[in-house]
């Protein structure tokens, strides 16, 4: 796994082309033919200068976005890193689990077109991703454009580094078919768990990048 070998303030916004919003989401997907990850669970004090040296290990870096927090514009320990080539995104998916100044890391391909769909338009679509406001007591998240091969424990495993990890998981599927409507239930047992498992949303699962949303009062009872 890559060092942290120093401690520095966040950044802000995105560096070579990649755009994000003021809420911190991008508005367009990192440049590249399918060579970006999803990097998760980032130490706080790590800024963009730290996180391209160490990742530029992997290979060349052709545009790194890292997340910030609407408010406060710190680091929301998640990133968007595209690589040159194929290469540099396998050696750093090799760093998914790994220990990276004292958090674990989580690293996945992105889909750099996001979900298509009606109305969704392209790119990084509005309002895929967007958290709001946790409601009050909520230890749920809904998960939505999921794999239609994944399976409860896929999500299990996905979320596996979230707080204590899921103490429920329930896909909804079709009444008649019995088959998979691409939407979940995932269940935490405390609300700092919920806020950790937003920063999943866009990763990778099955071929198919989902999207997690806090999930409605009435799932949060």
């Amino acid at each position: 796994a890559p060092a942290v070998v120093r401690e520095a303030q966040p950044s802000h916004g995105a560096v070579d082309g990649s755009s994000v919003s003021a809420d911190g989401e991008p508005t367009s997907g990192p440049q590249g033919e399918g060579f970006t990850v999803f990097v998760g669970g980032l130490p706080w004090s790590v800024d963009e200068a730290i996180l391209r040296r160490d990742f530029s290990d992997c290979g060349k870096i052709s545009s790194l976005t890292l997340l910030t927090d609407r408010e406060t514009g710190k680091s929301r320990g998640m990133a968007f890193i595209t690589f040159a080539d194929e290469e540099g995104l396998r050696s750093a998916l090799k760093y998914d689990g790994d220990d990276y100044g004292g958090r674990m890391l989580k690293v996945a391909k992105a889909d750099p077109k996001g979900p298509q769909g009606k109305g969704k338009g392209k790119g990084w679509a509005k309002g895929v991703g967007k958290t709001g406001e946790r409601p009050p007591g909520c230890t749920s998240v809904y998960i939505k454009a999921l794999s239609y091969e994944a399976t409860e424990e896929d999500l299990r495993t996905a979320f596996r580094h979230v707080g204590a990890g899921p103490t429920n998981v329930r896909i909804l599927t079709d009444r008649e078919t019995g088959e998979s409507r691409g939407n979940a239930f995932v269940d935490f047992d405390d609300e700092s768990a919920v806020d950790e498992a937003m920063k999943l949303s866009g990763m990778e699962l099955n071929g198919r990048s989902f999207y997690v949303e806090y999930a409605k009062p009435r799932a949060c009872a």
